[in-house]
């Protein structure tokens, strides 16, 4: 991560509900760069969050309960699809 990046980072962390917040998250969660998030991309990087809670004690919530969550949170207007 170069300076810029970090900088970046620092600030979308520090202004969570800011649009340049949103943007920095969204360049990470659309790995698929095809402007929307599915179950299957929340799945993704929520097993990882679940791999290092297992690792240090922490009885991590199940995957399908994150992703109903999420869902829920967000309320799409096309189910378990969030657009931009």
């Amino acid at each position: 991560m170069d300076h810029k990046k970090y900088i970046e980072f620092v600030l979308a962390i520090e202004n969570p509900s800011s649009k340049p917040a949103f943007d920095f998250f969204w360049k990470i969660l659309d790995v698929q760069n095809d402007g929307f998030l599915t179950p299957f991309i929340i799945k993704m990087f929520y097993r990882e969050v679940q791999a290092k809670l297992s690792e240090n004690g922490i009885e991590p919530v199940k995957l399908e309960d994150v992703v109903v969550e999420v869902f829920d949170m967000i309320n799409p207007s096309i189910a378990l699809t969030v657009y931009r």
